[in-house]
């Protein structure tokens, strides 16, 4: 199927997961009274806490456990391999976020219902910062689980957090684009990926969840486009596997959400 055929189906769902979703713009308790409704019927494993039972990732959820232990905090990040990733360029993160003490709750591979689990576990009641920055999503794309189903899970990541640190603002990124299987085993380095069936998958769940914006306690902000070229392709330049990031594009990450970020920060 040509690029063009996949954006017409695109938009076409879109409009329908759109008029299904409603308008947006209502406050957490509204959107999450939604969401809590949804998941009352749904046993879909992304809306529910799922543990994982590796040694590495016990290992690293104790790692995190302890650092939110500290309770001295005022920024989390929590996510998956690419918010782990943050930990690969130290002097970006220092530079950009180092004065609000922040605590990076990545977990590589980590799905939306481990992060359920992760946020059900890790002591949250022991910090009270200004803001989350929450992006996840990207691994539930993986196999059969369509568009509603990873929104539903990022929904209920969102309303977990929320319940646990109802003072906080969320700042809800849109899942980042990435390549497909084939354009990342693609032996050719140079080969920029195209839009393709899970990157579109992930942009019809953005597309879902940016509507739980309500400038108050939720900020939804889309950033993708600072990791794509003006054709709108994307390179192993901006991401090196076509899915993780390079430094460059952490930098471009941290100057995306800055202003947003500053905004949060400086709130009364």
């Amino acid at each position: 199927m040509g690029n063009l055929s996949l954006r017409y189906l695109f938009l076409i769902a879109l409009s329908v997961f759109i008029e299904l979703y409603g308008t947006g713009c209502a406050p957490p308790e509204s959107v999450c009274d939604r969401v809590a409704g949804m998941l009352a019927t749904s046993d879909h494993v992304s809306c529910h806490p799922v543990a994982k039972t590796d040694a590495w990732w016990l290992s690293r959820q104790a790692h995190i456990k302890k650092q939110i232990g500290q309770g001295n905090s005022d920024l989390l990040f929590i996510g998956d391999s690419i918010t782990q990733g943050w930990e690969t360029v130290p002097d970006i993160w220092e530079a950009s976020f180092g004065q609000w003490n922040p605590v990076n709750a990545g977990v590589n591979s980590d799905q939306t219902q481990h992060v359920l689990w992760r946020l059900e576990n890790s002591g949250l009641e022991n910090i009270n910062p200004k803001a989350a920055v929450v992006m996840i999503g990207t691994n539930n794309s993986d196999g059969r689980t369509n568009p509603t189903e990873i929104a539903m899970g990022i929904e209920a990541v969102v309303c977990s957090l929320h319940d646990k640190l109802p003072e906080t603002k969320i700042l809800l990124l849109a899942i980042f684009p990435r390549g497909s299987v084939e354009q990342r085993i693609d032996p050719d380095i140079n080969h920029n990926a195209t839009p393709n069936p899970q990157w579109i998958k992930d942009d019809l769940a953005n597309s879902m969840v940016a509507l739980m914006d309500d400038h108050k306690k939720i900020y939804y902000l889309n950033i993708n486009d600072v990791f794509l070229e003006d054709d709108g392709t994307l390179t192993h330049r901006t991401m090196p596997d076509l899915l993780h990031l390079s430094p460059e594009a952490y930098q471009a990450w941290a100057d995306a959400i800055m202003p947003t970020l500053l905004e949060i920060m400086n709130q009364k």
